[in-house]
């Protein structure tokens, strides 16, 4: 037969975590068509006017690297703290001359190692969890629904899904149900997550 080449496309996701409301907790997911650069999924989560992006006080990004989240967080949207969790040797020197060169260091607590360790540290502390690793981060869900504030709070996740609407619906509904099954196995009984927006940031294609 004819063939086609495989398309994925890299996507991000505002997720919010916390208890249920009375009106329920799911609704229509707004979604921005435009394969654009990185930066532009980074200017709508980060610009304060927007109605579903509170400035967050808190932040822990769980896959730091050089900080590529982490400062826009400190710089442009000001963020109180960011704790930023990363493993590498050679991100986390380049890590923390970037924080330094952007003077935010005060504002800014770098946690070398395994960010799986530095949750038992900061659990109940976030008003938002950055999960910027692709192709998945769903090695860090877990981590990232116990740092949550105990009211909840809001998850930005990264997602390498394929490129069809319907897989794109079908994934995002995947990470609804995990999120709140991963809450009520904590003991957040009654939590519900609801996708705030889905920003389809560049496609891959052989």
């Amino acid at each position: 037969g004819e063939w086609r080449p495989v398309r994925a496309r890299r996507v991000s996701l505002d997720v919010q975590l916390r208890q249920r409301h009375r009106e329920g907790a799911r609704g229509q997911l707004p979604v921005r068509r435009r394969d654009g650069v990185a930066s532009g999924a980074e200017r709508d989560l980060l610009s304060p006017g927007a109605p579903s992006q509170p400035p967050s006080r808190q932040v822990v990004d769980l896959y730091a690297g050089i900080g590529y989240f982490t400062l826009p967080y400190l710089v442009h949207a000001g963020a109180a703290h960011v704790h930023a969790c990363e493993w590498d040797e050679d991100a986390l020197a380049a890590l923390s001359r970037n924080v330094a060169a952007n003077g935010v260091e005060r504002r800014c607590t770098v946690h070398a190692g395994d960010n799986v360790q530095a949750a038992a540290t900061l659990a109940g502390v976030a008003h938002r969890v950055n999960l910027g690793l692709i192709p998945s981060s769903e090695a860090g869900w877990p981590v990232a629904v116990a740092v949550l504030l105990p009211e909840g709070g809001t998850l930005h996740v990264h997602a390498c899904v394929g490129a069809g609407a319907s897989e794109e619906d079908a994934w995002g509904r995947a990470l609804l149900a995990r999120l709140e099954a991963l809450a009520a196995g904590m003991g957040r009984r009654g939590w519900a997550a609801r996708l705030l927006h889905l920003e389809r940031v560049k496609s891959y294609a052989p």
